[in-house]
């Protein structure tokens, strides 16, 4: 269960097994809906890694970015965001073959694979 409890701060704080999550309304952390785009990088890394350890390569230095493709002026993409772009930049010794198995990797990015086709989600709320 993942368990907050606010307080007069504009820091918010998500605690989860052992795991404190830090967000904030000021800038002073990442917002939540911030939050979810850093997760999606961070997904990307686990599957690099992933991908480079089946390769029997090292995947130090390899840089991730992730970067929101935006058309504001549309009015019906939700915060005028309509696509997510991940441009990974590998160190020198990658060879390309190696470069597209670790790319089609990263393509089954369980939180990248949740967003865009999972199935929909009931959300719920209750009170005492």
């Amino acid at each position: 269960m993942y368990k907050t409890t606010l307080n007069e701060s504009n820091n918010i704080q998500v605690n989860y097994k052992n795991h404190i999550f830090s967000y904030s309304t000021d800038d002073s952390n990442p917002n939540p809906f911030e939050a979810l785009f850093a997760a999606i990088n961070a997904c990307a890394g686990v599957y690099a890694i992933k991908a480079c350890k089946k390769l029997g390569m090292s995947f130090s230095d390899i840089v991730i970015e992730t970067s929101l493709k935006n058309i504001a002026e549309n009015k019906f993409h939700i915060f005028g965001i309509n696509g997510v772009h991940t441009k990974i930049t590998f160190p020198n010794g990658f060879s390309e073959e190696n470069k597209e198995y670790v790319i089609d990797y990263i393509k089954n990015c369980a939180v990248k694979e949740f967003i865009a086709n999972g199935e929909k989600i009931d959300f719920s709320i209750s009170h005492n």
